[in-house]
């Protein structure tokens, strides 16, 4: 799970120069899949060790300009989970610029990217009533898939954050699968609350540690416990 890419960053950013070193190893070490793709060859068969998907959340710029072209030169797939009022943004999480609606039709046409969906207004939504959360929910796949003339079928939580409700509203709006800030085991039989591993600044040794070792060794390298 990435963010931000680009110098200098935000704390949950990583650098250029670092990020392209991950994409490097990930080609070399794994076996990458898109998202949607990965889940649903897992409810057939028992998905490989190495199996890896790659994600960004929000549509910050500098996925636009560096961390997708890089991800699309390498062959490596990628969704981008795109919170739509924030499109267009000079100054989102952080005080990052956000790409632009053209930017986002632009990346959907490329080999091998997915765009998703993050809500529209990028709220935590627990503290929203069932309906406010249906409307963040269904109408930010809808505007998407005019937008884009395409199904939006993946979601991302923003933060995280879900109320028990949050899974059958998401259900409910016709997505195949979302994504959590979790980290654990992906199980299949709970295809809307994937967990994921956040890549932010830390080395390839430790990027490595992670996606070999799992995530208790990586919080020891990162000095996280």
């Amino acid at each position: 799970m990435y963010h931000s890419v680009g110098e200098p960053g935000p704390t949950f950013g990583v650098g250029r120069a670092p990020f392209l070193q991950h994409l490097e190893w990930i080609r070399s070490h794994k076996t990458v899949s898109g998202l949607l793709e990965l889940v649903e060859q897992a409810r057939s068969k028992p998905v490989a060790d190495d199996a890896v998907a790659v994600t960004f959340d929000d549509g910050y710029l500098d996925n636009y300009e560096c961390a997708i072209p890089a991800c699309v030169e390498r062959g490596i797939p990628a969704t981008i989970f795109i919170a739509w009022d924030a499109l267009g943004s000079p100054a989102f999480r952080g005080g990052l610029p956000m790409m632009s609606r053209d930017h986002v039709r632009e990346l959907a046409a490329l080999p091998g990217i997915t765009i998703g969906s993050h809500t529209l207004s990028h709220p935590k939504l627990s503290r929203l009533d069932p309906e406010v959360q249906r409307r963040e929910l269904c109408d930010s796949k809808a505007v998407l898939e005019d937008w884009l003339g395409k199904p939006v079928e993946t979601f991302c939580y923003p933060f995280g954050d879900y109320a028990p409700g949050t899974v059958e509203l998401v259900r409910a709006c016709g997505y195949r699968l979302a994504v959590t800030t979790r980290v654990g085991a992906f199980r299949v039989d709970r295809p809307f609350e994937i967990p994921r591993i956040p890549v932010s600044r830390f080395s390839e040794s430790i990027l490595e540690a992670t996606l070999t070792q799992g995530y208790l060794l990586y919080a020891k390298a990162a000095g996280r416990c």
